[in-house]
């Protein structure tokens, strides 16, 4: 993963010189990495075998994290799925609060229009019965219950 500086680390391209030609020619001088066994310097040698069992376990992992991995990739599938349809019912609501809101808004506004053209239509020439009388002739309310309104806003 990471490289070092050292001679025997990785490959390396020197100049050779070459007693017949003076000329300067590279040459590659490839030298694996040794694995070191202790603080001796001693190189350990692997036998047919256990390269074998090491090239079973590193199978074995790969094949553990290839499943992780598709098992992530379908989680991640979904929930990018479910994000895309959570944006789309808010904006089907948002479209639907659209189309319908404004015809009932235009009902109730329409409403209040009516109360207050007919106390403003009067230009405030009207005394505060005369407007009150006339909201409670809109209301949805007997005569009787009128009565008692009257008297309570007296």
């Amino acid at each position: 993963m990471f490289r070092h500086k050292d001679k025997g680390a990785s490959p390396t391209t020197e100049p050779v010189e070459n007693s017949a030609d003076t000329k300067d020619v590279k040459k590659t001088i490839d030298t694996p990495a040794p694995m070191i066994l202790s603080n001796d310097k001693k190189i350990k040698e692997f036998s047919l075998s256990e390269v074998g069992d090491l090239l079973q376990k590193n199978l074995k992992w790969s094949q553990i994290i290839y499943e992780q991995n598709r098992r992530l990739n379908s989680k991640f599938f979904w929930m990018a799925l479910a994000s895309w349809l959570r944006i789309f019912l808010i904006v089907a609501v948002l479209a639907v609060g659209l189309w319908f809101l404004p015809p009932l808004l235009g009902n109730i506004i329409g409403q209040y229009q009516a109360v207050l053209g007919e106390i403003a239509g009067s230009g405030g020439k009207t005394s505060s019965t005369d407007s009150a009388q006339k909201l409670l002739q809109m209301l949805p309310i007997n005569s009787a219950q009128q009565e008692q309104i009257k008297a309570l806003l007296k």
